[in-house]
Protein backbone atom coordinates (compact mmCIF):
# COMPACT_ATOMS: atom_id res chain seq x y z
CA UNK A 1 0.00 0.00 0.00
CA UNK A 2 2.66 2.39 1.40
CA UNK A 3 4.55 1.99 -2.66
CA UNK A 4 0.98 2.26 -4.17
CA UNK A 5 0.47 5.87 -2.24
CA UNK A 6 4.15 6.75 -3.02
CA UNK A 7 3.04 6.25 -6.81
CA UNK A 8 -0.34 7.92 -6.81
CA UNK A 9 1.35 11.23 -6.01
CA UNK A 10 0.05 12.93 -3.35
CA UNK A 11 -3.73 11.73 -5.22
CA UNK A 12 -7.00 11.05 -2.91
CA UNK A 13 -7.07 7.96 -5.53
CA UNK A 14 -4.76 4.68 -5.49
CA UNK A 15 -4.89 4.42 -8.64
CA UNK A 16 -4.88 8.00 -9.98
CA UNK A 17 -5.45 8.89 -13.87
CA UNK A 18 -3.10 9.46 -16.01
CA UNK A 19 -3.49 12.62 -17.04
CA UNK A 20 -5.64 13.87 -13.74
CA UNK A 21 -4.79 13.44 -10.39
CA UNK A 22 -8.21 14.40 -9.22
CA UNK A 23 -9.72 11.84 -10.99
CA UNK A 24 -9.11 7.47 -10.80
CA UNK A 25 -7.87 5.58 -13.60
CA UNK A 26 -10.49 4.43 -16.05
CA UNK A 27 -12.11 1.12 -16.41
CA UNK A 28 -10.31 0.76 -20.26
CA UNK A 29 -6.58 1.61 -18.75
CA UNK A 30 -7.12 -1.33 -15.91
CA UNK A 31 -8.52 -3.84 -18.15
CA UNK A 32 -6.00 -3.04 -20.38
CA UNK A 33 -3.45 -3.66 -17.58
CA UNK A 34 -5.19 -7.08 -16.86
CA UNK A 35 -4.89 -7.88 -20.76
CA UNK A 36 -1.21 -7.18 -20.79
CA UNK A 37 -0.51 -9.39 -17.83
CA UNK A 38 -2.24 -12.62 -19.27
CA UNK A 39 -0.53 -11.91 -22.77
CA UNK A 40 3.03 -11.67 -20.73
CA UNK A 41 1.95 -14.52 -18.54
CA UNK A 42 1.14 -16.63 -21.27
CA UNK A 43 4.60 -15.41 -23.41
CA UNK A 44 6.25 -17.01 -20.02
CA UNK A 45 4.01 -20.40 -19.88
CA UNK A 46 2.76 -19.51 -16.97
CA UNK A 47 -1.04 -21.11 -16.58
CA UNK A 48 -3.40 -17.82 -16.46
CA UNK A 49 -6.98 -17.61 -17.97
CA UNK A 50 -8.25 -14.03 -18.97
CA UNK A 51 -9.75 -11.62 -16.45
CA UNK A 52 -11.45 -8.08 -16.55
CA UNK A 53 -11.59 -5.35 -13.57
CA UNK A 54 -15.03 -6.76 -13.10
CA UNK A 55 -13.35 -9.91 -11.81
CA UNK A 56 -11.03 -8.47 -9.61
CA UNK A 57 -14.17 -6.84 -7.71
CA UNK A 58 -16.05 -9.60 -7.59
CA UNK A 59 -12.71 -11.36 -6.09
CA UNK A 60 -12.19 -8.82 -3.75
CA UNK A 61 -15.66 -8.84 -2.66
CA UNK A 62 -15.80 -12.57 -1.79
CA UNK A 63 -12.75 -12.24 0.23
CA UNK A 64 -13.94 -9.08 1.96
CA UNK A 65 -17.65 -11.48 2.92
CA UNK A 66 -15.62 -14.27 3.61
CA UNK A 67 -13.42 -11.83 6.39
CA UNK A 68 -17.14 -10.63 7.92
CA UNK A 69 -17.29 -7.18 5.90
CA UNK A 70 -20.38 -8.25 3.60
CA UNK A 71 -23.08 -9.18 6.40
CA UNK A 72 -25.72 -7.62 4.85
CA UNK A 73 -24.70 -8.02 1.09
CA UNK A 74 -23.97 -3.92 0.99
CA UNK A 75 -20.52 -4.07 -0.68
CA UNK A 76 -22.02 -5.80 -4.09
CA UNK A 77 -23.21 -2.56 -4.86
CA UNK A 78 -21.04 -0.02 -6.69
CA UNK A 79 -21.28 3.00 -4.11
CA UNK A 80 -18.33 3.91 -2.46
CA UNK A 81 -20.57 5.36 0.56
CA UNK A 82 -21.24 1.50 0.59
CA UNK A 83 -17.93 0.62 1.13
CA UNK A 84 -16.86 3.75 3.16
CA UNK A 85 -20.00 2.88 5.80
CA UNK A 86 -19.56 -0.68 6.05
CA UNK A 87 -15.66 -0.15 7.02
CA UNK A 88 -16.99 3.03 9.30
CA UNK A 89 -19.42 0.10 10.84
CA UNK A 90 -16.53 -2.20 11.32
CA UNK A 91 -13.85 -0.27 13.01
CA UNK A 92 -16.56 0.79 15.22
CA UNK A 93 -17.56 -2.02 16.28
CA UNK A 94 -13.61 -3.27 17.08
CA UNK A 95 -12.90 -3.10 21.07
CA UNK A 96 -11.35 -0.15 21.78
CA UNK A 97 -7.42 -0.58 22.25
CA UNK A 98 -5.52 -3.31 20.73
CA UNK A 99 -7.25 -5.01 17.05
CA UNK A 100 -9.40 -7.98 17.77
CA UNK A 101 -8.32 -9.64 14.86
Amino acid sequence: MIALRTCAGGSKYLLPSRYDGDKCMSNATLNRVAQIVVERSKAKGLPIESFSVHDLRRTGSTILNELGFNKQGRLSTHSTASWAGEARRRQESKPHGRDSA
